[in-house]
């Protein structure tokens, strides 16, 4: 963790720098000049992030008892499978509430990003029944 969170931070900087420059220079819409924006901003955020991690001690310590705690664990794994029941529940209605209001191409595309989680979860469910 030392140094990861410093790599990323300057890496965001220098991807949202290089954005902002395909803006101004007339290649690229308005989407790159927000999305360089974005990126900066995420890389600053990471990059002030790494360096309070390598200063401040009590930070630091906070920090690795939060991330390495198993009952932190626990609370963020429940936290991402709510997160995929939520929007395995979403989508669905999303795909029929798009399909009757005419909206097919939004549908579709509904229905293929539940298909798409439903298919990853089935994958993973096999690779960990495996290695467990």
């Amino acid at each position: 963790m030392k140094n990861k969170r410093l790599i990323v931070g300057i890496i965001g900087i220098a991807l949202g720098i290089l954005c902002q420059i395909l803006y101004f220079t007339g290649t690229r819409d308005t989407f790159w000049s927000a999305m360089g924006g974005g990126l900066i901003g995420a890389g600053a955020i990471h990059l002030y992030l790494g360096i309070k991690y390598n200063k401040n001690a009590n930070y630091r310590e906070n920090y690795d008892t939060e991330t390495k705690d198993e009952r932190n664990r626990y609370i963020s794994m429940k936290a991402w499978s709510w997160s995929g029941y939520l929007f395995i529940f979403i989508s669905a209605a999303a795909v029929v509430g798009f399909k009757l209001t005419g909206y097919d191409s939004l549908s579709q595309f509904s229905s293929y990003a539940l298909c798409l989680l439903l298919a990853i979860y089935c994958i993973s469910y096999f690779v960990l029944r495996r290695k467990y």
